[in-house]
């Protein structure tokens, strides 16, 4: 084999190919075959990396590490390196969405409702600070979702939440919301299957947390929501180590400013940006 080669990656697609991956599927600690003889739960991929030149020959590189012994199966010969990754298919993990809308919430807290009052603003990036003296408050809805591959559904989803503020995490939970002892855990069950929580109203009592909250000094304040899905197997609502979970949670962003409205936020942003350009200059 010439010494300019290529790499050439070769997927192969579980369960096409038992024969040649059943030592790679679902062993923890790289292929161990104490672990593996049961049928495949999730589809995967091995990928293999081999040197190949322009005419068609190839090799298993390193060739050391890996090789394909005679009854088509994968033998590995050296564990320190390794020319595979083997991962599982997008459709076998659990994922969580989010969407919102913020507003200002006149009377009724329950709910939104423009007839009472609540001046609504959607899935708004930035939101202005009512006027303490008005009795609006800002508060937010947000309807999380998920999406599960189909070894989990009608299984015990739950949601893991947390909210932050300027960075630090402010408040956190966990849907579905506790209910009464008596009754059981309204747990997610199904794909696209939504759950609401509505904060402040839902979650807590002090002002110090309202989303309206803004300390002396302060023109504006960041928030973000994070949302992450996971099976709650021994039913304590809480996500413990082994328990499977969205490894890439969900997140949304906003901010609430103390200017009268969004314009006023944004023309001073753009004023701000202007003078700064300024200093840079001189």
């Amino acid at each position: 084999m010439i010494a300019d080669r290529s790499l050439v990656l070769f997927t192969l697609a579980l369960p096409v190919v038992v024969g040649l991956l059943t030592l790679a599927v679902q062993a923890e600690d790289g292929f161990n075959p104490a672990t593996t003889t049961g049928a495949v739960g999730e589809p995967r991929i091995l990928m293999v990396v081999l040197a190949a030149d322009e005419s068609g020959n190839y090799e298993l590189w390193p060739a050391a590490d890996l090789t394909l012994g005679g009854g088509d199966e994968v033998e590995v010969i050296d564990r320190t390196r390794k020319n595979w990754v083997r991962f599982k298919l997008s459709s076998g993990e659990i994922d969580t969405t989010i969407a919102y809308e913020l507003w200002h919430n006149a009377t009724d807290y329950a709910a939104l409702s423009v007839t009472d009052g609540d001046i609504n603003f959607g899935a708004a990036g930035v939101v202005a600070r009512p006027d303490p003296s008005s009795g609006l408050r800002v508060e937010g809805l947000f309807r999380i979702g998920v999406v599960l591959p189909a070894s989990l559904e009608n299984r015990d989803i739950a949601v893991r939440w947390s909210l932050q503020r300027e960075g630090g995490v402010l408040v956190e939970g966990t849907l579905p919301l506790v209910l009464p002892p008596s009754l059981p855990f309204d747990y997610y069950r199904t794909t696209g299957e939504i759950q609401a929580l509505q904060y402040p109203e839902q979650v807590t009592p002090i002002p110090g947390e309202f989303l309206d909250f803004m300390e002396l000094g302060r023109n504006e304040v960041s928030y973000v929501l994070n949302a992450q899905a996971f099976w709650d197997v021994n039913g304590n609502l809480v996500w413990d180590s082994g328990e499977r979970i969205d490894t890439t949670p969900a997140s949304i962003y906003f901010k609430v400013v103390r200017d009268a409205n969004v314009g006023d936020y944004i023309g001073r942003e753009r004023q701000r940006g202007k003078q700064q350009i300024i200093l840079r200059e001189e």
